[in-house]
């Protein structure tokens, strides 16, 4: 795929495979306060993230489309990050089929932690994705209520001492538990 820069804005571009199909204003006010949002939380993006954008289900990878996910079942895929690592794998950054502010959120936070810690459990960077992707926009700025997952004033009550933090974070699949 031939990706173009359709879009520069502070901190990110916008790029897609079929630039007139793009509507960059949409990903504009969905991707600015998603940004706000990530970085108040966990600081400034080192690098611009690059968002490669899709109008429809054309995406051979699958963004977009109704597809199995291992451990899930029938899902659509709305967007996904890439590192980028390796040279034959997509180009790092984010790909979205649609302008979602809180889709931007969830995997802008997949960016965020990839520069903070490339080895965090999967599980724990979903959770934190999943917690700050949910809510809405309230006068261009972004507003976590946390209804979806589970209520964020019970989180915020319950919030575990640096022991219970390390021993979740020592946490890995292999070990079953």
């Amino acid at each position: 795929t031939s990706w173009q820069r359709v879009g520069e804005f502070p901190g990110w571009s916008l790029h897609s495979d079929e630039p007139r199909g793009v509507d960059v204003a949409s990903f504009q006010r969905a991707y600015d306060p998603a940004f706000e949002a990530v970085e108040s939380v966990f600081g400034p993006f080192r690098s611009a993230v690059r968002v490669h954008a899709f109008e429809d289900d054309r995406s051979a990878s699958g963004v977009g489309a109704v597809q199995e996910v291992p451990g899930i079942g029938r899902a659509r895929v709305r967007a996904y990050h890439t590192r980028g690592a390796g040279p034959f794998g997509p180009a790092a950054g984010i790909y979205a089929s649609s302008a979602d502010p809180g889709t931007a959120v969830h995997e802008l936070v997949h960016a965020r932690l990839a520069e903070l810690d490339p080895h965090l459990p999967l599980w724990f960077e979903e959770g934190l994705a999943c917690v700050l992707g949910d809510g809405f926009l309230d006068g261009g700025r972004w507003v976590v209520d946390g209804f979806a997952c589970w209520p964020l004033r019970e989180l915020r009550q319950r919030a575990p001492d640096e022991r219970e933090v390390a021993r979740l974070l020592a946490v890995r699949e292999e070990d079953g538990t």
